[in-house]
C-alpha cells in the first residue's frame, strides 16, 4: 500500500456529512513464484530400498548361546584337598575311597562330611576349593567346574571366542610311506576286505578318513596291485558297488567294488582313491582358518537368562561387539565368503603361586621341568577321529600311545590367527567342497600327563594319558550358492562373476553356439560356469538360501551351538576280573584295604560262609576268626569282583565309566524346555 494514502471520515468533511462504508481498490505487486518442480522429487518404496540396501551390505554382527555338554569324568588323583593351615599355607592331599565317589549329573566327585566348625575347617570348603559346589554339598574332583564350564562360577571363561573363514589349503601325508603320497595324490587305503555277497566274492577297501562315496560313484584307483593285468586301473574308472563291511557296518570307511579280491592288492600308504564326476578327478586337502577377530576384547561372553540344559551344565551367551565387514575377503577357492565359523579354543591357564586354589598342583608338579610345572593343562594338540592304524597321522584318539607315534597340529593356542582345520574334497565338475573330516583338539591335565614322575616311588602309578577332544570350530552360514550350475562365454554372457571357473582345462574348447569345431582358447571365446550367490533372504524351490534380520546397516546372524567335550578314548570295552583271598584276623592286610578303596571296585562275597557255620565255631564264626586272639586255622575266604575298563589305545589306567557315546545324537532340552 502506497503510505501517500489517507483515509477522512464522512463526518469530518461537513457537518451534514455521515460515516458509510468505502471500499478502496489496492493492486498487490509480487515480485517472487513459486520454485518449479525440479528432478529431486520421486517416490521412494521401502520394500526395494531395503533390500537394496539389503543386498548391498557386506557388514554382519554375530551372537548366539554356547550349550555344553561337559563332565570330568578324567579327575585327577588326590583331588581332595581338606586341610588347609592358614598361616603356614599348608595343603594337604587326600585320596578319596571308592564309595565316597559319586556322579552328579555326569561330574565326578564326592560330599564332603564337614563337621569342622573352625577358621580352617570352613574356610578350606567354602574358599580355598575352586571346585566348591552349590549343589548341597557335592564337590567335584579336579578338574571340576571352574576350569571346564565354559564360564567358571567368577564369570572368567575358560575358552576363547573367535571368528574365522577357510582362506587357504594345505597338503599333509596322512600314511607314512616311503613314496612321497600325500592327501592331495587321493584317500589312502589302508586294509582290503573280501565281501561275500550272494556267493559270490567282492572286495572291500578301507580308509582311515571318511570316503564320501556314495553307491555309484566312479572313482580312480591308483597304484593298486593288477596281478592279471586285466584291470587297467591306470586307464579305467570302478563303480563303487555298495558301502560298508560283511554286516554293512563302518559304511562311511569302507567302500566295495566289483573286483575278485585274487585279482587285486594294495600298498598300504601308496595306493590312493579319487572320486571322479564326468572324468574330472576331486582334489583332496586340509582347509586352514584365519582369525577374523583377535582376543576377547572383541566379544562379551556371560551366562545365558535361565542358562541351564537338560543335563544341568552352564549355558553361555556370547557377542561380538563390532561388525565384521566381508566386502575385500575370499575364501580358499577365491570366491566371496559363504560360510564364517566360531572357533573354540581352551584357555590354558598358568598357575599363580600365591594361589590357594592352585598351591596344591604347583607343590605337586615341583619334579617336572619348567614351565610346565606351573601350567594345569598340557599344550593343545589338532587331528582327526581316524580309523584306528599305526601309519596313520594325525590320529587324535591315539595321541600318547607309545605304540602310535605320528605327527599332530602343534603350536595351537589363544594367541593363534591360523588353525588348520577340516580335510575337504573338491571337484571342478560340481564346484562344490565336501567336508571328510571334522578337526578336533585334545588338552589333558599335566597331573595326569605326568602322574608317574609325580607320585614316583618303588612301584610308580601309570601316566593316564587319555585327554578331553572337542571340535573347535562351529560353522555359521552367512550366504548360499545355487544349486544349479550356470554356464556363459565372454562374448555373449553379461555379469560373469570374478570366481568363476574356466569350463574347459584343454587348451582348445568346443563352441557354445553352432556346429561343434574346436578353436584355440581366446580372450574372447573362453567359456565360464560358475554357481550364482543367492541373495539374503531369496529360497529357491530346493531350500537353499539364507534370512536373517538386516538392521542398521548390517546383517544379525545368531548361532546355537552345542559344545562337547569327549573323552579321548572311551573305554568301549568292559571285563569283570575276579580274585580270591583268604584272611584270618581284623588287622587285614594292605592289599586288601586297597581294592576296597580302588574306583573300579565292584563287589566282594565270602565263599565259604556255609563251611565255617556247620563248624564248631558255630553261628559266631565271623566275630571269632577276625579277632586277633583268635589262633585257629580256618580263615575266611573271600572273592573280590573289580571292573575293567579299557579302549583302543593304550593310554594309562581307567579309573571311571564311560562308553562309547555319539553325543551329538543325544537328545538335549534347550533353554526353552527349561523356561
Amino acid at each position: 500500500m502506497n503510505k501517500g494514502y489517507k483515509i477522512l471520515l464522512n463526518k469530518e468533511k461537513s457537518v451534514l456529512s455521515t460515516n458509510i462504508n468505502e471500499e478502496i481498490n489496492i493492486n498487490i505487486e509480487n515480485t517472487t513464484q513459486p520454485l518449479p518442480l525440479g528432478d529431486v522429487e520421486h517416490t521412494v518404496n521401502a520394500f526395494e530400498q531395503f533390500e537394496k540396501e539389503r543386498s548391498e551390505s557386506t557388514k554382519y554382527r554375530f551372537y548366539g548361546t554356547i550349550n555344553p555338554m561337559i563332565s570330568n569324568m578324567l579327575y585327577n588323583d588326590n583331588v581332595s584337598i581338606i586341610n588347609v593351615d592358614l598361616g603356614i599355607i599348608d595343603v594337604v592331599g587326600k585320596k578319596i575311597l571308592s564309595d565316597n565317589i559319586f556322579l552328579n549329573d555326569g561330574w565326578y566327585g564326592t560330599f564332603f562330611e564337614n563337621n569342622d566348625t573352625s577358621e580352617e575347617g570352613s574356610a578350606y570348603v567354602n574358599k580355598f576349593n575352586d571346585n566348591s559346589s552349590t549343589l548341597c554339598s557335592f564337590t567335584p574332583f579336579d578338574p571340576g567346574y571352574e576350569r571346564l564350564n565354559i564360564l567358571d562360577t567368577d564369570g572368567i571363561p575358560n575358552y576363547m571366542l573367535k571368528l574365522t573363514y577357510p582362506y587357504s589349503t594345505k597338503d599333509i601325508t596322512l600314511i607314512e610311506n616311503n613314496g612321497g603320497v600325500t592327501l592331495a595324490d587321493g584317500i589312502p587305503v589302508i586294509e582290503q576286505i573280501k565281501i561275500s555277497i550272494n556267493d559270490r566274492a567282492y572286495t572291500g577297501f578301507k580308509t582311515p578318513i571318511n570316503h564320501g562315496l556314495d553307491v555309484g560313484d566312479k572313482i580312480k584307483m591308483y597304484n593298486f596291485q593288477d596281478p592279471t593285468g586285466n584291470l587297467v586301473l591306470s586307464a579305467n574308472t570302478i563303480s563303487v558297488f555298495s558301502l560298508g563291511n560283511q554286516v554293512n557296518d563302518d559304511k562311511e570307511r569302507i567302500f566295495v567294488v566289483d573286483i575278485d579280491p585274487t585279482e587285486i592288492g594294495i600298498d598300504v600308504g601308496i595306493s590312493t582313491i579319487k572320486r571322479t564326476v564326468i572324468g574330472v578327478e576331486s582334489e583332496y586337502y586340509v582347509r586352514s582358518f584365519s582369525a577374523l577377530t583377535t582376543n576377547e576384547i572383541d566379544y562379551d561372553l556371560y551366562p545365558a537368562a535361565f542358562g541351564k540344559n537338560y543335563f544341568n551344565d552352564e549355558v553361555a551367551a556370547f557377542y561380538f561387539k563390532n561388525d565384521i565387514d566381508i566386502k575385500n575377503i575370499r575364501d580358499n577357492l577365491g570366491r566371496p565368503l559363504s560360510e564364517v565359523y566360531l572357533t573354540i579354543i581352551k584357555q590354558g591357564e598358568e598357575l599363580d603361586p600365591t594361589n590357594y586354589n592352585h598351591k596344591y598342583w604347583i607343590n605337586q608338579q615341583n619334579g617336572l621341568a619348567p614351565p610346565i610345572n606351573t601350567q594345569f593343562w598340557t599344550p593343545i594338540a589338532g587331528g582327526y577321529s581316524t580309523t584306528k592304524n599305526f601309519s596313520v597321522n594325525y590320529n587324535i584318539r591315539a595321541f600318547s600311545d607309545s605304540d602310535f607315534p605320528q605327527n599332530y597340529y602343534t603350536g595351537i593356542d589363544i594367541s593363534a590367527t591360523t588353525y588348520d582345520a577340516d580335510i575337504v574334497e573338491y571337484n571342478n565338475n560340481t564346484l562344490l567342497e565336501k567336508k571328510l573330516e571334522d578337526v578336533y583338539h585334545r588338552i589333558n591335565t599335566v597331573y595326569r600327563e605326568n602322574r608317574s614322575t609325580i607320585i614316583g616311588g618303588d612301584e610308580p602309578a601309570s601316566d593316564l594319558t587319555e585327554g578331553y577332544i572337542y571340535q573347535p570350530h562351529k560353522k555359521m552360514q552367512i550366504r548360499e550358492f545355487s544349486d544349479f550350475i550356470e554356464e556363459g562365454d565372454t562374448i555373449n554372457t553379461v555379469g560373469i562373476p570374478d570366481y568363476s571357473t574356466s569350463k574347459y582345462s584343454a587348451s582348445t574348447q568346443s563352441l557354445a553356439t553352432g556346429p561343434i569345431e574346436r578353436i584355440p582358447l581366446s580372450k574372447v571365446s573362453r567359456q565360464f560356469k560358475w554357481r550364482d550367490l543367492l541373495d539374503i533372504g531369496f529360497i529357491d524351490g530346493n531350500g537353499f538360501g539364507v534370512d536373517y534380520p538386516f538392521e542398521s546397516g548390517a546383517h544379525y546372524l545368531n548361532i546355537d551351538t552345542r559344545f562337547y567335550l569327549q573323552r579321548q578314548d572311551p573305554p568301549c570295552k568292559v571285563e569283570y576280573k575276579t580274585e580270591t583271598d583268604s584272611y584270618s584276623n581284623a588287622n587285614f592286610p594292605p592289599d586288601f584295604i586297597d581294592v576296597l578303596s580302588s574306583p573300579t571296585f565292584y563287589q566282594s562275597e565270602i565263599i565259604n560262609a556255609t563251611v565255617l557255620s556247620q563248624s564248631a565255631l558255630g553261628a559266631d564264626w565271623f566275630d571269632i576268626i577276625t579277632s586277633p586272639n583268635y589262633a585257629g586255622g580256618l580263615k575266611i575266604d573271600m572273592v573280590f569282583a573289580t571292573i575293567d575298563f579299557s579302549g583302543i589305545y593304550k593310554l594309562g589306567d581307567r579309573y571311571t565309566p564311560g562308553g562309547c557315546i555319539d553325543f551329538s545324537i543325544i537328545n538335549q532340552k534347550t533353554i526353552d524346555d527349561e523356561c
